[in-house]
């Protein structure tokens, strides 16, 4: 009898684990998703762990996360794949020596990570390959298999023909991260670029060197570096402008209010020369091809004796070209990676001249653990950036509060009114209550939009909590039945102590009901958390936003950037799974309506 009732019990016990796990797929994969870039996505069969970053404290490398080790193809079983791989490893490798530049494998030759570069080209150049296998080429190797030697095999001399210099080319670019940094360029506010007199150049220092260079089509200066030796190094530029930075920042700001007659937007004050407004610096860019390294670089700007300072770092987290855009106030819109500089009041600079400039990114070492840890963060960081979170956190967690306060308190006394206390009609008004709940929203929504409006509560949070006081039918229902199930004596006890009705309410029900009123608590705060298409009628100030609006928007704004997407929607649900989770005893208990207990 016991093994039979021990493994009953452990029968149920794995179908609710395997039930909490299927309900946990979908938030697991949120999670992960918001974790992965925008090339991890676009794989199949989708993986459900991120990738971890490559690792590397030398620039140019390999990165031997680049390509996932070679699979069996579906038209060859694992006996005739394990015994071709070999040979097919050694083709491809023999056609990478044969079709790659020889300075170009010299190169690879003194990068870091060069052991990885072999596998990691043969799988390159194997997921080209295999898309253009014949199927006669397939079956072929699949039926001669026990009899040919694996160097004869049909697929192999299939890639001995095949493999051309432009596959082994475009493979190698595929899995080498290269730096490379372009000429910057000052834009004024016409967003035009003004002239530099005298640019130097990039110097690098240290563990670095630069050396004339040409990167995806753009000619730039790639850089090499070894950070073994040293936590970092800086790049520096100097050049010449004919306006200084402080007086083009007051232009920008005097000229704004002065109706367009100071200075226009491409006017010439005398004899054809740029206005002061037309010469007034509005950013600075840097193109920057990224190694996908992670590391970060601390940008600084020097100039008439000032120092400027990159509010955050820039991190060489993408394989591509990337332009760092310098700008000197906040940007009007949100969704911008410009990078803000700020003035350094306590630091110094032999840079005196207003005109001259001195332009540092001082390039700092990740290790291997931040370096994991700035990728996996890497959605949540700019999904932040683009949501005004903080201020739409704000405005839910008030409606939120405000409608579980008024949800709690006008639901539990008519439910208390409706269960304990006789009056004329109490049945009747019962019965209409109930039929409330037979009105769909979209019913009702015109009415108490016109109502709303009429008071002057258009754009105004009041709308969205002001109705949770005056209680929900279903609510109230559920604290009703509650309510009836206490027993009458305890009231009459309270009664006879001298206790009135609000006393026996506040001191005796309320505190009976804790199982009920956590439930309603939960359910007022799901509602309000999540609401949506009430703050989308209300409200048109963007600063009243809740959430739930400001996740829309967002998705608006950014619909390709899934993993950034996936990030805000996680930072939404996360307050919701954690009160469910703290709570759900109470909850179970009062959905249950169990009663008192012993």
């Amino acid at each position: 009898m016991k093994p039979l009732r021990l493994a009953r019990r452990l029968t149920i016990h794995a179908i609710l684990l395997a039930g909490c796990a299927a309900f946990a797929m979908p938030f697991l994969w949120l999670v992960s998703t918001s974790a992965k870039q925008n090339d991890e996505l676009a794989v199949f069969p989708p993986r459900w762990v991120p990738r971890i970053p490559w690792h590397s404290d030398r620039s140019p490398f390999v990165d031997g996360a680049a390509c996932d080790a070679m699979k069996a193809p579906g038209q060859l079983d694992e006996r005739t794949w394990g015994r071709l791989r070999p040979a097919i490893e050694d083709a491809l490798w023999t056609r990478v020596r044969e079709t790659l530049p020889a300075e170009r494998l010299a190169d690879i030759e003194a990068m870091a990570d060069q052991e990885q570069f072999r596998p990691q080209i043969v799988r390159g150049l194997w997921l080209q390959i295999q898309e253009l296998v014949p199927e006669r080429i397939w079956k072929e190797a699949a039926g001669d298999a026990a009899t040919l030697a694996p160097r004869d095999s049909p697929l192999v001399a299939f890639i001995d023909l095949t493999v051309t210099p432009q596959m082994t080319s475009h493979a190698a670019e595929g899995i080498i991260r290269t730096f490379g940094i372009g000429a910057i360029a000052v834009r004024d506010v016409r967003n035009a670029v003004i002239p530099m007199e005298n640019p130097s150049g990039w110097q690098a220092q240290g563990v670095a060197a630069l050396s004339p260079d040409q990167i995806e089509g753009e000619k730039c200066q790639r850089l090499t570096y070894d950070l073994r030796q040293a936590d970092g190094f800086p790049l520096a530029q100097t050049f010449r402008l004919p306006v200084a930075l402080d007086a083009g920042a007051a232009a920008r700001d005097t000229t704004a209010g002065a109706g367009g007659d100071t200075a226009d937007s491409g006017a010439a004050s005398d004899g054809g020369a740029p206005s002061a407004r037309a010469l007034a610096v509005q950013a600075i860019d840097i193109p920057i091809h990224c190694d996908n390294s992670w590391h970060r670089a601390a940008i600084t700007l020097e100039t008439g004796g000032k120092v400027y300072r990159g509010e955050r770092p820039f991190w060489l987290d993408i394989r591509s070209w990337q332009v760092a855009e310098l700008v000197f106030r906040t940007p009007t819109y949100r969704n911008s990676r410009a990078i803000i500089l700020r003035p350094d009041a306590g630091a110094a600079t032999d840079v005196a001249d207003p005109h001259d400039y001195r332009l540092t990114l001082a390039l700092e070492k990740s290790g291997s653990f931040l370096t994991a840890f700035d990728k996996y963060i890497y959605s949540y960081r700019w999904a932040l950036r683009y949501i005004a979170f903080d201020q739409q956190l704000r405005n839910t967690v008030i409606l939120v509060v405000l409608n579980v306060l008024g949800q709690l308190f006008a639901c539990s006394l008519v439910a208390y009114a409706f269960a304990r206390l006789n009056f004329y009609g109490r049945g009747f008004l019962f019965g209409l209550l109930l039929a409330t709940m037979m009105l769909p929203g979209q019913v009702t929504m015109i009415p108490q939009f016109v109502l709303w409006k009429s008071l002057g509560w258009y754009n105004t949070l009041r709308p969205l909590w002001v109705p949770a006081w005056f209680g929900s039918a279903f609510f109230i229902f559920l604290l009703r039945q509650f309510f009836m199930t206490i027993p009458k004596e305890l009231e009459d006890a309270a009664k006879i102590d001298g206790c009135g009705f609000f006393g026996i309410y506040w001191r005796i029900m309320l505190p009976l009901a804790a199982p009920a009123m956590a439930t309603v608590a939960i359910f007022s705060f799901m509602g309000a958390w999540n609401e949506f298409v009430q703050p989308l009628v209300y409200l048109s100030d963007e600063r009243l936003f809740p959430l739930s609006i400001g996740l829309n928007q967002f998705r608006q704004d950014n619909s390709a950037e899934w993993g950034m997407l996936m990030a805000a929607s996680t930072l939404m649900m996360l307050p919701v799974i954690a009160v469910f989770f703290f709570c759900q005893r109470y909850f179970i208990q009062g959905v249950t309506l169990t009663g008192l207990k012993g």
